[in-house]
């Protein structure tokens, strides 16, 4: 019976790593109708505009689900100095390599300030999401202090008064400021997708058919566009109600969902593991000055009624190129990060005088 029950959690967590891979493939999406000038080009009025437009709701999805999924396995796990230092240096490596690729190439000036930016991407927020991302990891042992010692119903208050503060209050309130998220795009707003994913961990266990979450995560996202073809914005948001309650029932519908073949967990398991350098890869700000307009010229196929075979197949060979590259890049530092002297270096990190306790065990560790 136990072996039964771990069968199907791995089953389960399999099917959450399916999603990880759907939601990057929305991150690219977004990327590709919003870096490429698509969006702005094309005039409103018409089914190319609904499909674009109802394509880019759905896309939103993509960032808020990434953070549900962390927060969801970081709840139960424990802060690891090797994880963090692993995946700055991901990042370094990845937003280094690619400018010295564009400088020798001609493609990108060689100075000061874009070396710097360069060696240096997380402080200087050459990725918003990852600095965000790193920022949330930093924090989240102290986020899993304040869900050990909360009651069910403290837990309830938290998500309540995080939602009210940080999503409904921009639906309802937009020019004030005073609880601006900036949109989503900052720590505060992954801190709070943290705390609903712990909730979800923690004490959402009704037993409710998958397919009412799908279909009103659906719906959710429909109303979001067909708002937009209306003319308004103001739903359109990673922070906006019915983003986040679609981004938390997709979610949920996932966690339902078992993948019980062998050989498509490992295929699954193996894609998303690099879906984290895909992002890095194709969101870098010297690839997608290049990508979307200068080889996918992306503004230029509003006009035509293939967008819907074009912007599929488009984001579908950035995502394989940049998996492809990640793995290249996986496997020139595996020997690295392997080594024993590397988790030296991360021991001793963890073990300096004011770092102490930092560590500590903070769940299960079923992450």
């Amino acid at each position: 019976m136990n072996q039964n029950s771990g069968d199907t959690r791995k089953s389960r967590n399999m099917s959450i790593e399916l999603l990880r891979i759907i939601l990057m493939l929305m991150i690219v999406t977004l990327h590709y109708l919003g870096h490429g000038g698509m969006l702005e080009s094309i005039p409103a009025g018409g089914k190319r505009y609904i499909f674009v437009w109802t394509l880019e709701t759905f896309s939103y999805l993509g960032v808020n689900g990434f953070v549900l999924i962390s927060g969801y396995y970081l709840a139960g796990s424990s802060f690891k100095m090797k994880k963090l230092i692993t995946l700055i240096l991901q990042i370094v490596f990845t937003s280094a390599a690619i400018y010295f690729i564009f400088v020798g190439m001609g493609l990108a000036p060689f100075t000061r300030a874009h070396l710097f930016g360069a060696f240096f991407p997380v402080i200087t927020g050459k990725y918003w999401f990852a600095t965000s991302y790193i920022g949330l990891y930093c924090l989240f042992p102290f986020l899993n202090m304040v869900i050990r010692t909360a009651t069910r119903q403290q837990m309830r208050i938290l998500v309540c008064l995080l939602s009210a503060m940080f999503c409904s209050w921009n639906a309802f309130f937009p020019p004030l400021t005073i609880m601006s998220t900036n949109g989503g795009y900052n720590v505060v707003w992954l801190v709070c997708l943290y705390f609903f994913a712990a909730y979800l961990r923690l004490y959402w266990n009704y037993h409710i058919n998958k397919y009412f979450y799908l279909a009103g995560s659906v719906l959710c996202c429909a109303f979001v566009a067909w708002k937009k073809c209306m003319g308004s914005n103001a739903f359109l948001s990673y922070v906006s109600v019915p983003i986040t309650v679609a981004s938390i029932l997709l979610f949920l519908f996932f966690r339902e969902v078992t993948i019980k073949n062998p050989v498509g967990n490992k295929i699954i398991y193996f894609i998303s593991s690099l879906t984290f350098g895909v992002y890095l890869i194709s969101d870098n700000i010297w690839v997608r000055s290049v990508l979307y307009t200068k080889i996918l010229h992306t503004n230029l196929y509003f006009a035509t009624s293939k967008i819907i075979y074009i912007i599929p197949a488009s984001v579908l060979a950035i995502f394989v190129a940049s998996m492809l590259l990640e793995q290249v890049r996986k496997l020139l530092f595996q020997p690295l990060i392997n080594s024993a002297a590397f988790q030296k270096l991360c021991d001793r990190i963890s073990g300096l005088k004011f770092l102490q306790g930092y560590a500590s065990d903070t769940g299960d560790h079923a992450a």
